[in-house]
C-alpha cells in the first residue's frame, strides 16, 4: 500500500530530496521529517520524496503487505 502526501508549493530541489530526512535539516527544528523517517523504519515502511521542483512536494510512504491479521472478538 502507498500513502501519498503532496502539496502545490515550490517543491524540493534535487539536492535537498535526501537531506530533508536528515536530523537538523530544515527551517524549523529539523526534526519533523527526520522523526517520520525513523518511525517508518521501525515499522518496516519506507518514505521517499517524489515531487518536482516548481510543482510541489510529494512524499510517498510505502507500507508492505504482511498478510491478513487474525480477527479478534
Amino acid at each position: 500500500m502507498k500513502l501519498v502526501y503532496e502539496d502545490d508549493g515550490v517543491g524540493i530541489s534535487k539536492d535537498e530530496k535526501v537531506k530533508v530526512f536528515v536530523e537538523g535539516f530544515g527551517k524549523g527544528t529539523g526534526l519533523g521529517l527526520y522523526m517520520i523517517r525513523v518511525m517508518c523504519g521501525i515499522y518496516g515502511w519506507t518514505i521517499k520524496e517524489t515531487g518536482k521542483q516548481g510543482k510541489g512536494a510529494q512524499f510517498v510512504i510505502t507500507i508492505p503487505k504482511v498478510g491478513n491479521p487474525k480477527k479478534s472478538l
